[in-house]
């Protein structure tokens, strides 16, 4: 509010500050007054009772609550606020149907476009569903050892594909309400834990879990309380097999250091005979030199007494 005193010479300022920035305004005093704001009009008492009125129409249409969009209730547990949020979803599944419908149409769409687009060799990301990153290889030639042809590994070129889409809480919103069901289950039965302690763990949000998980696998699948899946079929196999391998290797190498061991028996008594051979020889060369050494003897006694003899009597041989 101001009299035309006040802002005579600044027209142009006043009538343009709804748009502009101008940090300083200019005014005339007029009888030792200045400009001022006229306070803004209180709402009507009426106007906002219609307003709540109208806000709780559009909830009870939607079904949609204070309590669905997060906002807090007399529902202290975490099973009655999921319950009462549930309820606002199942008055608006209309919606949510049709977009899983758009998405399952997306998704049928993308399936007859991708073969024809991913034509060549390349590798792919694809997720699981706790959300696991993998990288797979597609349409990779590899040569086929039995027939001598080259085959397309994944294929995508092959095979007829259909699509399903599910709505619902995420892998983390369900992972924790599994934590927390469990918890409760075994609580009040602890014998249970012995069967589900590898689904318990893997639910928990912890550093080290998969190892955990992998501990109390093998412990349950060696008491027979689990069933254990192919990864670890295929581990057992090749534990197996090595222990088997391990073992054969034991069995060889013991043959081994026995046929050492008899080979150096053997030696030893081939050894020992030669010895046995080489006393004999040396048994035998004596006694033919004692038996030569006595043949000598006797003709020398026998030359001994023919020259005596002959001495004797010189005339006896004529």
């Amino acid at each position: 509010m101001a009299t035309p005193a006040m802002i005579k010479g600044h027209e142009d300022r006043y009538r343009n500050l709804m748009t502009s920035n101008d940090p300083v305004l200019l005014f005339n005093f007029d009888q030792g007054q200045k400009p001022f704001r006229e306070p803004p009009g209180q709402p009507s008492g009426a106007l906002i009772t219609d307003v709540q009125i109208s806000s709780d129409d559009i909830k009870s249409t939607t079904g949609i609550f204070d309590a669905s969009l997060g906002a807090k209730s007399n529902e202290t547990s975490g099973r009655a606020i999921r319950e009462r949020q549930l309820q606002g979803n199942i008055a608006t599944y209309e919606f949510v149907d049709e977009l899983v419908e758009s998405m399952q149409f997306t998704g049928e769409i993308m399936v007859d476009l991708i073969p024809k687009i991913y034509d060549a060799e390349r590798q792919i990301r694809i997720l699981g569903e706790d959300d696991a990153e993998e990288v797979m290889t597609i349409n990779k030639p590899q040569l086929d050892l039995q027939t001598g042809e080259h085959i397309i590994i994944n294929d995508l070129n092959r095979g007829h594909y259909d699509v399903k889409v599910t709505t619902g809480p995420s892998f983390s919103t369900r992972r924790s309400e599994t934590a927390e069901q469990l918890g409760t289950l075994f609580g009040q039965n602890p014998s249970m834990a012995q069967l589900g302690a590898d689904i318990y763990f893997k639910s928990l949000d912890l550093v080290g879990a998969d190892e955990l998980v992998e501990r109390v696998r093998k412990q349950g699948i060696k008491q027979g309380l689990i069933e254990p899946n192919d990864d670890e079929k295929e581990q057992e196999t090749q534990a197996q097999a090595q222990e088997k391998q391990i073992k054969m290797q034991a069995v060889q190498l013991e043959m081994a250091m026995k046929q050492a061991k008899l080979a150096g028996e053997q030696a030893d008594a081939q050894e020992t005979q030669s010895k046995t051979l080489l006393n004999n020889v040396k048994a035998q060369v004596e006694q033919l030199e004692l038996a030569q050494g006595q043949q000598d003897l006797e003709a020398q006694k026998i030359a001994a007494l023919r020259l005596k003899q002959t001495v004797a009597n010189p005339y006896r041989g004529i």
